[in-house]
């Protein structure tokens, strides 16, 4: 009997291209994906500013590199906001 920590993990194929999996709206709206409400995400869906779901049936599911891309775009947009606080009169921030 093999132990599975030995075995290296693979990511599985399509005609040599590794494949995308769907996640749903949970993996979306989490830690690990975009840390906002469910509510707030559908909004973001419905004015554009976050991608249309894959329906099937009555289920929704995102690309996981979507999603992906959407928080290194999310972060880049806040680290720049941080760099360009305003400073007020004072010369606090």
């Amino acid at each position: 009997m093999s132990n599975t920590l030995d075995q290296k993990e693979t990511v599985p194929t399509f005609d040599d291209k590794p494949l995308d999996p769907f996640i749903n709206l949970n993996e979306v709206v989490s830690p690990e994906g975009i840390p906002i409400g469910k509510s707030s995400f559908h909004a973001g869906v419905a004015s554009g500013k976050y991608p249309r779901p894959i329906k099937i049936g009555r289920l929704s599911f995102w690309k996981r590199s979507w999603i992906k891309k959407l928080r290194e775009d999310l972060e880049r947009a806040s680290e720049a906001r941080s760099r360009h606080r305003p400073v007020n009169r004072r010369g606090r921030p």
